[in-house]
């Protein structure tokens, strides 16, 4: 999603498709991701791992072009697991 088709040519998104996607993303993904961090400090374990920069550089890449936020109230551990990636000096 944060890469979009005129990057390669094609016509941009509809803005129905992008406020479906972001309707997917807020709705459906972040809880998921949300959810998982109850069990874990990072995605995959203890440290920080290429899942966790991937998913903090597209979640950042989201709330950046779109400016729309999450919150410790919606979701908790996302939110927590954010900041804490926020002040990894190599991220």
């Amino acid at each position: 999603m944060s890469v979009g088709p005129s990057a390669f040519g094609e016509k941009p998104y509809s803005q129905e498709e992008i406020n479906t996607s972001l309707e997917e993303f807020y709705g459906t993904i972040l809880p998921l991701i949300d959810k998982k961090l109850t069990r874990t400090q990072f995605l995959c374990g203890d440290e920080y791992t290429v899942a966790d920069l991937q998913f903090y550089n597209e979640i950042k890449t989201i709330i950046t072009l779109y400016k729309r936020g999450m919150t410790s109230r919606e979701f908790p551990n996302l939110f927590d697991w954010y900041n804490q990636m926020s002040k990894i000096e190599e991220v």
